[in-house]
């Protein structure tokens, strides 16, 4: 009688246990060209180069940046 305790896992199993894919081979990892992080996006300008990843780039909201801007040309004056 087969001892169900002792039954080996399918080895696709057993890969994605062991290195997270299924093929067994350990996922690339991106280095971004502009700060040399690792990162899963990069980000592009129009022209489709590279500007940044995740680690390197900053989201800013554009009413505060116009509100900020409109502050400062009230303050020049």
């Amino acid at each position: 009688m087969m001892d169900i305790n002792n039954i080996p896992d399918h080895p696709v199993v057993q890969n994605m246990m062991g290195t997270g894919t299924p093929d067994g081979e350990l996922a690339t990892e991106h280095i971004c060209p502009k700060c040399g992080e690792y990162c899963d996006f990069f980000y592009l300008d129009m022209d489709k180069e590279i500007v940044g990843c995740e680690n390197c780039i900053a989201m800013y909201d554009a009413e505060d940046y116009y509100l900020e801007h409109e502050e400062n040309d009230d303050r020049e004056e």
